[in-house]
Formats: C-alpha cells, sequence, structure tokens
C-alpha cells in the first residue's frame, strides 16, 4: 500500500500550524525601539519533523509574508509530498509557562514558551517558542493522539537577527484562571482553558452526554513540553457519556471540553470547596 493517504492528513497539518504560527511574527516590534525593526516583506524557512504512527518525515516548511504579515503563503516539501497554501488564523500561545534561553542558528535567544489547546479539532496541544522582544516563533510543536510536529526556524531573508530577542522577557508565568462559578452548563458549544487549582481544595463533578472532556494535569503538560508524547489524566477524564468527580493536583491545569458525534450534546459541571 502506498504511504501517500497515511502522510496526507500529517503534512496538512503542518502546513496549517506553519501558517497560524506566521501570523504572530510582528507583534510588538512596533512598540519596542530597543531593537531592530523586522521588515515588513520577509521569508522564514522552518526545517520540520512529523511523526504520524509508524511514519517519521522530514521536511521544510517555507513562509512568504508580505504587508507585516496581513497576507502571505505558505509551502511544504518533504520526501516529493506536497500539501497546498492553507489560510488560517494564528491561535498559539494562549498561555505563558516560562522564560528559557534556546539555541538557534543566531546564537541563544530568550524566548517566551507557551502553550495553548486548539479547540474544534480532536485535542490538540501546541507549545510555542516566541521572541522575547521580536516575538517570532523560533520553534513550535504540535501534539495529538499518535501525532507529533515539531519547526524550527532555520533561515531569514534579512540581517540582525543576532541583535534580537537577547534580553529577558520579563513577564511572569500566568498562573491559570480561578473557578469563577460554581455549576455551568455546555449545550453544543467547545471550550478549554487553563484554571488554577484552588486552595480549599476545591472539587469537581463532571457530568457529560455526548461530550469529551479532556484533563491535562500540570504534569502531564509538562511531560509533552519536554518532549514526550500526547498524554492526558484518563483519571480525571470523562469521554462520551458518564461522570467523574476529582480534585486537581498541581498548581494548574488545562481542561478541553467538545461535543461528540450527533447529539444530543449535554455538559455540565459542579464544583465546591471542602469536604
Amino acid at each position: 500500500m502506498s504511504e501517500e493517504p497515511r502522510l496526507w492528513p500529517a503534512l496538512l497539518v503542518a502546513a496549517i500550524v506553519v501558517l497560524s504560527i506566521a501570523a504572530v511574527m510582528f507583534i510588538g516590534t512596533e512598540d519596542d525601539e530597543s531593537e531592530p525593526r523586522l521588515p515588513e516583506d520577509l521569508q522564514l524557512v522552518y526545517s520540520a519533523s512529523v511523526v504520524t504512527g509508524n511514519l517519521t518525515v522530514h521536511g521544510t516548511q517555507t513562509m512568504n509574508l508580505t504587508e507585516a504579515g496581513n497576507s502571505g503563503w505558505t509551502h511544504w516539501e518533504a520526501e516529493g509530498f506536497w500539501a497546498p497554501s492553507v489560510d488560517f488564523p494564528f491561535y498559539g500561545g494562549q498561555y505563558l509557562l516560562d522564560e528559557i534561553e534556546m539555541d538557534t542558528p543566531w546564537g541563544v535567544k530568550s524566548v517566551c514558551r507557551t502553550v495553548s489547546l486548539m479547540v474544534g479539532y480532536d485535542p490538540e496541544l501546541r507549545v510555542t517558542y516566541s521572541g522575547s522582544g521580536s516575538h517570532l516563533t523560533y520553534r513550535e510543536d504540535i501534539l495529538s493522539e499518535g501525532f507529533r510536529a515539531t519547526f524550527l526556524l532555520s533561515s531569514v531573508n534579512f540581517t540582525g537577527m543576532p541583535e534580537i530577542d537577547n534580553r529577558p522577557c520579563g513577564d511572569g508565568p500566568f498562573p491559570g484562571y480561578s473557578e469563577t462559578q460554581s455549576s455551568w452548563t455546555l449545550d453544543g458549544g467547545y471550550s478549554s482553558a487553563m484554571m488554577a487549582v484552588d486552595e480549599g481544595p476545591r472539587a469537581y463533578r463532571i457530568n457529560v452526554t455526548g461530550y469529551d472532556y479532556y484533563h491535562f494535569g500540570q504534569d502531564d503538560v509538562m511531560a509533552m513540553v519536554g518532549g514526550g508524547s500526547f498524554r492526558y489524566d484518563t483519571t480525571r477524564s470523562v469521554i462520551g457519556n458518564g461522570t467523574v468527580e476529582f480534585v486537581p493536583e498541581g498548581d494548574w491545569f488545562l481542561r478541553f471540553i467538545e461535543p461528540e458525534g450527533d447529539g444530543p450534546h449535554q455538559f455540565h459541571m459542579e464544583t465546591w470547596v471542602g469536604d
């Protein structure tokens, strides 16, 4: 059997991801006069590695942008395969985890490492490494069940890269949202968030019909960020139909809520503090 049908979804996602990365390339440069301005017309080349099932593909993703990122096109090449340009809005980089130093072709850069969950699909965790001053994406990882892709910025068509992103981001980690409601319901909608683990402790009861509730504990997220495969807390998740009760652990957790199938769809959550 040809490998092309198995490879195509991964390549399509790869094209989507890097196009989404590119939309944030210019944020912040206009307000920061201490670093060189990025040009309005530029080309960014990413080396990419896509792992899906037992298949690993290495390729190159080229992103061409004009007018400060308002328009552009993307092209993917890998072992003779090609994925078309995909028009897709930027999504990644919701929640700041930490600030780290990262080796790049232009020296060590100070980058902000953020995570986000993509709604409207099966759960996808994105890990984005953005320059402290330029907000240029130096790396992005995307993980889902049986899939991992890594994109590394390898070349650009302008000079001045050694002079940017050499100072700290200056922002503290996002602590997660505090739970403000003791009860809430969804009827067909999606939701994702980073939630703080409140003192008390706060307990949760999740009841779903035709819904998937994925609970990503702090340990699950950091394991994936550190290079591990896709994982979530199965003991605190409920898929399809059923009820689960739990007390979260760590300092924060990610939750992903999506309807499943044709319905009916009903998601209901209750929380309380104490025994």
